[in-house]
């Protein structure tokens, strides 16, 4: 066996040195950079985190909100931010609260019936279509949803009828100043008179016969005739007819209102309304009576009948009908 040589053996260690400096080099290297993707590889994907969903509006929010909204009196205007609205929502939201908003709403609907009644009656039509949209949506069944709606389409009715009548008027119009006035008419000249010739007279003779003397003229009457005055037929004046005074406000002398029934304390009821028409007479006395809505029913309704035959204005010039709601709450 053929010894081995010095030098072999010094060099062993080495070559050892030199694989751990480069094992050491490898990995700093694939630590520090990121691995080559190969040509035609597709890019590798970064998951994209999803933005967080908007949270829903909490049912103790919405209740909140519709109770700064009553303190503000924003009842059922403007659109999108008021009380009734708030709790229409916190009603479909939440089972639990149903009661607590259903109470409020019914609170809260004679706003918006008076509110329709203004707007009809000042031709606003699209602001009484949302508040008859919005009692809808507190409760379908309200018996003045009708009276609303025969009430609109009357005033509509009533609009296009003045619209077309203003627009029959201005063509009218139009027609009389687009047509030429007629030139005036011209009267003939007079013809012209024919002079008169003087008479001629005839010679004179040589012995003038003398004239009689003229009569002395009258003197002329200066003091006019005074003409005699027409007699007219006789007849008796016609006694001119007193005009009717104008119908103003209603003054009001006994109007107390109505007291809060015990049969509703009897029945743990703490609040209700009630909508009545009537019709106050010339002498200022209250009569016909007639319920027009009331929540609840059968329970309101009497005491405001009987205070209403109590109530006195003072008279006026004929009868007139007049429309109250009288909201309860002990």
């Amino acid at each position: 066996m053929r010894p081995s040589s010095p030098f072999c053996i010094a060099r062993a260690p080495v070559r050892l040195l030199a694989l751990a400096m480069l094992a050491a080099t490898a990995v700093a290297c694939s630590s520090g950079e990121p691995e080559a993707t190969p040509e035609g590889a597709p890019a590798p994907t970064v998951p994209v985190q999803a933005a967080p969903s908007a949270t829903p509006t909490a049912p103790d929010d919405l209740a909140s909100k519709a109770q700064q909204a009553v303190a503000d009196n924003r009842i059922y205007a403007p659109e999108g931010d008021n009380a009734i609205e708030f709790y229409l929502a916190q009603r479909e939201r939440e089972a639990s609260a149903e009661a607590s908003a259903e109470a409020a709403l019914i609170e809260l609907q004679p706003y918006a019936m008076m509110a329709a009644e203004q707007a009809i009656a000042g031709a606003d039509f699209p602001e009484a279509e949302r508040l008859i949209a919005l009692m809808v949506r507190i409760d379908a069944t309200a018996p003045s949803l009708a009276r609303l709606r025969e009430d609109l389409d009357a005033a509509r009715d009533t609009q296009a009828a003045a619209l077309a009548a203003e627009a029959a008027e201005a063509e009218a119009a139009a027609e009389v100043a687009a047509t030429p006035a007629p030139p005036p008419a011209t009267s003939p000249a007079p013809a012209p008179r024919p002079s008169a010739a003087p008479p001629s007279r005839a010679p004179a003779t040589a012995v003038r016969t003398p004239s009689p003397a003229p009569a002395p003229a009258r003197p002329a009457n200066t003091a006019p005739t005074a003409a005699a005055p027409a007699q007219r037929p006789a007849s008796t004046p016609a006694t001119p007819a007193r005009p009717a005074p104008a119908a103003g406000p209603l003054v009001p002398v006994n109007t107390p209102f109505p007291p809060f029934p015990s049969e509703a304390i009897a029945r743990g009821r703490s609040m209700g309304s009630v909508t009545v028409r009537f019709t106050v007479r010339a002498n200022g006395r209250v009569a016909d009576v007639r319920v027009v809505e009331a929540r609840p029913e059968g329970l309101f309704e009497r005491t405001v009948i009987d205070t209403l035959a109590e109530w006195r204005f003072e008279p006026g010039a004929g009868d007139r009908t007049e429309t109250r709601t009288f909201n309860f709450r002990n």
